[in-house]
């Protein structure tokens, strides 16, 4: 009995599409195959067991198994129907459970290349390429279940031009970096924005600076396209290179920030007039550096410390400092 046939005794096969090609290809022993295992908890269960030992048959006719562990659809929530929301888990639970898994997998699979041709098992995790790189999303509209998106999701989606998430409450590092084309984000909720979330997003042309946020952070719009930027008084302090090589002109400054970070706005080359306000009290080194076309700063009588290189003026450029009262 082939192991196609016997996968059929067995009560094995429920459907299958191109039936003489599948049996050829399996007894053969030149399928490739994969089934996708996410890492919720840190051991396999009976379910996963089941699983394992059809990988196992088909491997020991030659077929080569890859188990997808699921390091990146663990971080999101479950969409086959729960009710509940699938529990969040940090980064380090996730890679715990994957290597749990890949262990106890072992004991059933070979990952060491024994099988002839070597048709030996693999197992790859989808957190490293959920979305990286694709070349083919052009919209994102972020589910209400989602509250928090991790570092590099969408980075490099270079056609991304929207991006709808406003009960996201968490963007992380390098989330829609280099988004080349993104133009429109929505995030009312985030309280929460890592470093160069959307750093190299040439195109950006409105931001609006979430109410929950109380700093923004390192090199968050650095390189993005935006003309104006309103930071509104719940925003207490501009990280380094925050704005830093933005196509900002124009900075609308609410009472409320006391910390303007190192180069946050460096090489803006296209900003003319700042007023800062007077509840800053300390500006960063370089924070203005090589903001050529800057005629006007107006600094309050609140502020106690100027780091250095803040201007670098170049030709004719002329910059008047106007001291005002806190």
């Amino acid at each position: 009995m082939n192991i196609f046939e016997e996968l059929q005794a067995r009560g094995l096969i429920a459907q299958v599409t191109d039936n003489d090609e599948i049996k050829e290809l399996i007894n053969n022993g030149g399928a490739r195959f994969y089934i996708g295992f996410d890492p919720t908890a840190d051991s396999l269960h009976v379910g996963h067991f089941m699983a394992l030992c059809l990988m196992k048959r088909l491997q020991m006719a030659g077929n080569k198994p890859i188990a997808l562990i699921g390091g990146g659809t663990a971080m999101i929530g479950d969409p086959s129907g729960k009710t509940d929301m699938r529990q969040m888990m940090t980064n380090e639970t996730i890679n715990h459970n994957v290597e749990c898994f890949k262990k106890q997998m072992s004991k059933f699979l070979s990952f060491e290349g024994e099988n002839a041709n070597p048709l030996y098992a693999r197992t790859l995790n989808n957190k490293n390429a959920l979305y990286l790189n694709n070349k083919r999303v052009e919209e994102v509209i972020i589910p209400s279940t989602i509250t928090s998106i991790k570092e590099y999701a969408f980075a490099g989606c270079c056609y991304i031009k929207s991006v709808s998430m406003n009960h996201v409450t968490s963007i992380g590092k390098y989330a829609f970096y280099r988004c080349d084309e993104l133009e429109t984000i929505s995030m009312s909720d985030a309280n929460f924005i890592d470093e160069c979330a959307f750093g190299g997003c040439f195109n950006l042309n409105s931001v609006t600076i979430p109410q929950g946020l109380d700093s923004i952070g390192v090199g968050v719009f650095e390189g993005a396209g935006m003309k104006s930027i309103k930071i509104p008084s719940n925003i207490g302090k501009i990280c380094a290179s925050a704005f830093a090589g933005s196509s900002l002109e124009e900075i609308h400054f609410e009472k409320g920030v006391t910390n303007i970070g190192a180069f946050a706005f460096k090489f803006c080359w296209d900003l003319t007039a700042i007023n800062i306000p007077s509840s800053v009290t300390e500006i960063g080194n370089g924070a203005f550096w090589d903001c050529n076309k800057l005629s006007s700063v107006s600094i309050p009588g609140s502020i106690t410390h100027i780091g250095e290189y803040n201007q670098e003026i170049e030709g004719e450029t002329n910059v008047e400092i106007i001291p005002v009262s806190a």
